[in-house]
Order: structure tokens, then C-alpha cells, then sequence
């Protein structure tokens, strides 16, 4: 049998094609993995040359035990090489006995006021969202700086979601094994991203899919979305998911609502301590009885009120699930202004080679937050 040479050429072109498509597919979660900065676009002339900084001590929000003393520490180390000053470890740990915080999760008015007294111009405040070893290890974190003084302000939060099988590349030569460094290269992108910030850089975002905006919305016809608010975000309410979901959405949601200069975000701290002193600790969830609490001027003078539940949060292990529904309230004349419902799979919409994976629950989190937070505030 004879074949044309154009015959033989289809031939040969076959395995190159092959190989092409495979690198392809094995680097599809680098798209995933990219931080994106958010905060205000004036962090470089808020940020003190020179100035001290806390770190306080990594929240565990994972559900699951991690070392975080060791994590702390390489927290710490990192922060130093790029230049950051911070209050010692013995001074830090005085302090927070003697202003007996109890949570990492955030400062109070307070505690913001003793912080500047001691000669530190804001904290480092972590949350460890994701924390798995073994084969496939994973690591999330959600880190922000706040202000000190008589109003406590968040001037920068991010995050990042790594996971050991997001670029597996050719043979999986790409897979990264080793919990820790994972985690090494998830504080260097993290901190990168503070670095741009404090340069100036502006506030990227991800490429917007479809199948990541609200499956439902709602947005009352009299809300003004270019006025000025200001802004408190309570915790979600888990229904019948992991530990802190509630807690870690909340935070996905502070982190969008940031990038936008006509929203002044209140610092989660401030908003449990209002809570605590009304005797609201326990409040979770979307409620027009919190959003009137919180309005009120002699407590927080919150314009609007942002809450929700919290379906599903599975990223510790296969593929990443995230259902959320988001309600806003008017704290000026008590309505519901906002709502919508997101969720979606980390496969949703990938059909060769994992092309287009999200393989995080944290990125994918981030991503319909997003989208949803996007809706609203445009």
C-alpha cells in the first residue's frame, strides 16, 4: 500500500499533539493558583516607613490540627525579608494577656488604641483556612492588615488556596508532595501580593465564568450602588457543613466587598465585639434584628449589613464544593436590598485533561464571591 507523504506527515504530527495536549492539561490549575491583590489603591501613603507592625498568631479556621507554631513562625520570617518591622514575640504575647485577647480573629477598638499606644501602626491578622497532609497535601490561608488607632481600618486582605495536585504537569512530574512546601510557596505568593499592594499595584481580579455568577439574584430597585457605605459583614450560618465555614465564608465576602473605594468594610473585630456587648454572640446568619443593632450610631453606624448561609464548604479532600446564598440588609431603613444564591463544583464545566479545574474550595470560594459581591456593587 503506498500513502502520500502529506498522509505521512498527519502521522508523525500525531505524538507531538499528544504531548502538547498533556502539557496543557497538566498545567491547567496554574490559572487557578494566581493571587490577586485587594485593598485600597492608597496603601502605599497609608503604610508608615519604617513603622511597627504585630503578627498576631495564625487563627486555626481548618478543623483540623496544624502546626502553627511552626507556621507562625515561617509567617514571621517571611514578613521579615520583606522589609516588615514587627513587635517581638514576648511583647506580643504581654499584650494580649494583659488586653486578655481570647480571639486571633480580629481586634477591637480597644485593642487597637492600646496597639498604637505600644508604637504599632497596624496587625497582621491570619486565618488558616485549609490545612491537609498526605499524598495530596492542601493549604488555604486568608491574611489582612488593619489599621491601628481610634478606628481600627482593614488597608489590605487576600488570599491563597494551594493544593499538591494543581499542575501536575507531564508524568506529574509537577505534583508537590510536601505540606510544607506547599505552604512555602503559598506565603510567597501571599506576601508577594502585600508587596504589590504596598507598591501601588492595582487590584487584579480572575477571569469571570459564567458558571460562577449567582444561579439567583436580587437587588432593590432604590439601592444607589455608587454611594458611599459603610459596611459589616456578621458571620454565615453553617448549615449542615464543616466546622467555620460560616466563619470563612465571611471572610471571602470582606475580602471582595474591599476592592471597591465606595465601601468602607469595618473590621471583623469590631463587629464581634458589638455583638458580644449586646449580647448577640451566639447571632449567626442573615437578621434584620442585627442589621438595626449594628446600624445604630452609638454602636457601629453600619449603613448596610451582610450575612447569609453556608450549604456546603468541601475542599479538604477530591473535588472542591462551595453553596453559599448572600443577603444584605439596609441598616438606614431596615430592607432586604441584596440576595443571591452561588454554588458550583472545582469540575464544573471541565471536560478534556481538567482544563479550567479549580482544584481549591478557597479559590473557588473566592471565585463566586466574586461574581456575586460583583453584581451587587456595580
Amino acid at each position: 500500500m503506498i500513502c502520500s507523504t502529506s498522509c505521512s506527515n498527519r502521522f508523525l504530527l500525531l505524538p507531538l499533539a499528544l504531548l502538547v495536549v498533556l502539557l496543557l492539561g497538566g498545567c491547567a490549575g496554574l490559572e487557578h493558583t494566581t493571587v490577586s491583590s485587594s485593598g485600597n489603591t492608597d496603601l502605599p501613603a497609608r503604610l508608615e516607613e519604617g513603622a511597627l507592625y504585630a503578627l498576631l498568631p495564625i487563627e486555626n479556621l481548618s478543623a483540623s490540627r496544624a502546626p502553627l507554631a511552626e507556621l507562625d513562625m515561617q509567617l514571621r520570617n517571611a514578613l521579615k525579608e520583606r522589609g516588615i518591622r514587627l513587635l517581638e514575640p514576648e511583647r506580643l504575647e504581654t499584650f494580649m494577656r494583659e488586653q486578655r485577647m481570647r480571639s486571633r480573629g480580629g481586634i477591637n477598638l480597644t485593642q487597637s488604641r492600646a496597639l498604637r499606644d505600644l508604637g504599632v501602626a497596624g496587625v497582621f491578622i491570619t486565618a488558616l483556612e485549609t490545612w491537609r497532609e498526605g499524598e495530596v497535601p492542601r493549604v488555604s490561608l486568608i491574611m489582612r492588615l488593619v489599621q491601628s488607632g481610634d478606628e481600627p481600618e482593614i488597608l489590605w486582605i487576600d488570599g491563597v488556596g494551594r493544593t499538591g495536585d494543581e499542575a501536575p504537569g507531564l508524568l506529574g512530574l509537577g505534583l508537590v508532595k510536601d505540606v510544607r512546601q506547599l505552604t512555602a510557596g503559598a506565603l510567597e505568593r501571599l506576601l508577594d501580593s502585600f508587596v504589590a499592594a504596598r507598591s501601588g499595584a492595582e487590584p487584579g481580579t480572575a477571569a469571570q465564568k459564567k458558571r460562577h455568577q449567582p444561579k439567583y439574584r436580587y437587588r432593590a430597585a432604590d439601592f444607589d450602588p455608587a454611594a458611599e457605605y459603610r459596611v459589616a459583614v456578621i458571620p454565615f450560618l453553617n448549615v449542615d457543613t464543616r466546622e467555620h465555614a460560616g466563619r470563612i465564608v465571611g471572610l471571602h465576602v470582606v475580602r471582595q466587598l474591599q476592592r471597591y473605594g465606595n465601601l468602607k468594610v469595618l473590621e471583623p473585630g469590631l463587629v464581634r465585639e458589638a455583638l458580644l456587648s449586646q449580647r448577640m454572640i451566639m447571632q449567626e446568619g442573615p437578621s434584620l434584628e442585627a442589621a438595626e443593632l449594628l446600624a445604630a450610631a452609638d454602636v457601629l453606624g453600619a449603613d448596610l449589613v451582610v450575612s447569609g448561609r453556608v450549604f456546603a464548604y468541601e475542599g479538604d479532600a477530591g473535588e472542591s464544593k462551595v453553596d453559599f446564598s448572600l443577603q444584605i440588609f439596609s441598616g438606614i431603613e431596615p430592607q432586604v436590598i441584596w440576595t443571591s444564591h452561588s454554588y458550583g463544583g472545582g469540575d464544573d464545566g471541565v471536560y478534556f485533561f481538567d482544563r479550567g479545574r479549580v482544584p481549591s474550595a478557597h479559590e473557588l470560594a473566592g471565585r463566586l464571591a466574586e461574581a456575586a459581591i460583583g453584581d451587587f456593587a456595580q
